[in-house]
């Protein structure tokens, strides 16, 4: 999920403003912490994502900017490649407004 949700970001973002995970980052960036609280996947019908995320300056403790959300995205029967598709249909909607809430900022 992290490096779905990296890309998806990094698509969504202007060139060069996403530093991916494990990278280092010059100083004065910021940091986002993205947390999945829950994924609920029924046999058949609506996966759900629950999520929340902040964004920090690295060198302190002030968050400038979080959010919620609790995202859907269905899917047919109960196969791998289903389920895998509407998760990342759920971070492509997640990475949508993490950006959204950069932008009101």
């Amino acid at each position: 999920m992290r490096a779905t949700l990296a890309r998806d970001l990094q698509t969504r973002l202007p060139d060069g403003a996403l530093i991916f995970p494990d990278t280092p980052a010059p100083k004065g960036t910021r940091a986002l912490v993205v947390t999945v609280i829950d994924v609920d996947i029924p046999a058949q019908g609506e996966l759900t994502l629950q999520a929340t995320w902040a964004v920090a300056q690295r060198t302190s403790d002030v968050v400038g900017t979080t959010g919620h959300a609790s995202l859907h995205a269905s899917h047919a029967g109960d196969d791998a490649a289903g389920i895998a598709a509407a998760l990342s249909r759920a971070l492509g909607d997640l990475a949508d407004q993490i950006v959204s809430s950069l932008a009101r900022r």
